[in-house]
């Protein structure tokens, strides 16, 4: 089955985890009161759980452990994941999950994977501007979850893992299929956020009034550049790998936005899953930078 192709979750209908849970839009997480914050990532992600199958289905179905498996949407956009272990009970309780090894019985599960962006977002980003989470308004380009396929020999993600050790299950044990849909390219996921999502995003970024807005990954800065009434600066700049050779030194600065009569400054940065050493390395000067000034 090859990237272009529709594997496990093809069906957006009806969109469900494995086991059975229901994928549903996440709203936004507001602060209490004024924020000083905005935080616009690309799209929501899971509850994961390590899934072991029992005995059996190891030896009569041959499939294995799955690492981290998206079991259920997260609780909140950019969950910290500080209450997975209450998170996973809940959910087995919910679906009913039937623990152990004998025929029949679905295996075990516990939490796994969880709150990595949440976490990765108030250590890499609000820590060095000096801003808490509980005055930091959090929100989604696209406020679905969606599941990668990883073909070409790559390493699997929750597509083929689905495939591969869910749905073999499901089919002789009787749990829902999973109706996952899969991620879009990079184009078509700015275009579905530029046009389903956009008069949601401004009617957030006017009600938070937040004097400074932070985008995450590529995705988002373009969906907040297209957003907009009116933007201007660095932010205008790609995140992409010619930055490293014409623009290298404008990595974080400060650029402006404008939606209906709320203006912010704007910081386009990169999303906590961009592992690359180049972009970490940038990242980390931006973070000794910005720790500078404040001190």
């Amino acid at each position: 089955m090859g990237d272009g192709e529709l594997g496990a979750g093809s069906t957006v209908d009806a969109p469900r985890f494995p086991f059975g849970r229901p994928s549903t839009p996440r709203g936004p997480r507001t602060p209490n009161g004024h924020a000083g914050l905005f935080v616009l990532g690309v799209y929501p992600s899971a509850l994961h759980v390590r899934r072991e199958p029992p005995a059996w289905a190891r030896r009569d179905l041959g499939i294995s452990t799955v690492a981290a498996l998206a079991v259920d949407d997260e609780p909140s956009v950019f969950w910290d994941g500080a209450d997975a272990d209450d998170r996973v009970s809940e959910w087995s309780d919910d679906v009913g999950f039937l623990e152990g090894d004998e025929e029949g019985r679905w295996g075990r599960v516990r939490p796994a994977g969880n709150g990595t962006s949440g976490r990765s977002v108030v250590e890499g980003v609000l820590g060095p501007l000096g801003i808490e989470a509980e005055s930091t308004w959090f929100s989604d380009a696209v406020d679905r979850f969606f599941i990668k396929w990883a073909g070409g020999g790559r390493q699997r993600q929750q597509a083929n893992a689905i495939a591969e050790d869910y749905e073999p299950f499901a089919r002789a044990t009787g749990p829902p299929s999973a109706s996952l849909p899969l991620r879009p390219a990079v184009a078509e996921l700015v275009d579905l956020a530029a046009s389903e999502h956009r008069e949601r995003l401004r009617k957030e970024l006017v009600n938070s009034r937040s004097p400074l807005v932070v985008t995450l990954g590529e995705e988002a800065r373009r969906v907040l550049a297209v957003v907009a009434d009116e933007v201007e600066g660095g932010p205008t700049r790609p995140l992409d790998g010619k930055r490293f050779a014409e623009y290298p030194d404008d990595y974080g600065e400060a650029g402006a936005l404008c939606v209906g009569d709320m203006t912010a400054r704007w910081l386009a940065l990169v999303h906590p899953g961009q592992r690359s050493p180049r972009w970490q390395q940038l990242h980390g000067r931006w973070r000794s930078l910005v720790r500078g000034k404040a001190g």
